[in-house]
């Protein structure tokens, strides 16, 4: 699975944050992590949109994730992994109904 932001163009020089018009900051992904945890970022997404029930602390970490711009989905310099920290989530959200 792709994942579009990682194949979006990187964010214009001369700073990374962009201010969209409804006020609210944007930190651009860093593309390289993304591409290197498509497949588990492509995992949490299906596992987040596939209508079951899911695991309260399972969505606590990814909204953490997703939300803290200094972590490894944002920042090349962060020391965590961006694929264990999705593996994380997906497997806090519980069994999958397959």
């Amino acid at each position: 699975m792709r994942v579009p932001a990682a194949d979006r163009p990187p964010a214009p020089a001369g700073g990374g944050l962009r201010m969209p018009a409804a006020g609210v900051m944007q930190v651009p992904v860093c593309r390289e992590r993304v591409a290197d945890s498509a497949e588990e970022l492509g995992d949490l997404i299906r596992r987040l949109l596939g209508g079951g029930p899911v695991a309260a602390r399972g969505v606590a970490l990814a909204s953490v994730l997703l939300t803290d711009g200094s972590g490894p989905l944002y920042r090349r310099a962060s020391a965590d992994d961006l694929r264990a920290r999705v593996r994380e989530a997906v497997n806090a959200l519980g069994p999958s109904a397959r």
